[in-house]
């Protein structure tokens, strides 16, 4: 019998990437791992939001928190990011996956 999470793992680059459509008719990520979500350019909402808070405590400036991480280069949000990740030794892709939660989150 072939491991089912042979498949999954197949499978992340595409569920990492996966959309889905807020109530809003916003684009988010529709990735989630151990109940947290996967936070990338495009994305909209509480998740944003919170990302934005926690960047901000830490120290960084995110922009404004309106839980809305812009796709463009220039976007607050993904610089704040991109440092926070640089920082903790991270590869700074922009995309808050849960290796970046537990720092992040001040328990890693």
């Amino acid at each position: 019998t072939a491991c089912p999470g042979a498949s999954v793992i197949d499978r992340l680059p595409e569920l990492l990437t996966a959309q889905r459509t807020d109530s809003g008719g916003h684009e988010t990520s529709a990735a989630t791992f151990g109940g947290l979500p996967v936070v990338a350019p495009g994305d909209r909402g509480a998740a944003v939001k919170r990302v934005q808070a926690l960047l901000l405590a830490a120290g960084l400036t995110p922009g404004d928190l309106d839980g809305k991480y812009l796709k463009r280069s220039s976007s607050p949000t993904g610089k704040a990011i991109r440092a926070f990740q640089a920082a903790s030794g991270r590869d700074a892709t922009g995309v808050i996956t849960l290796r970046d939660w537990a720092p992040l989150l001040g328990v890693g």
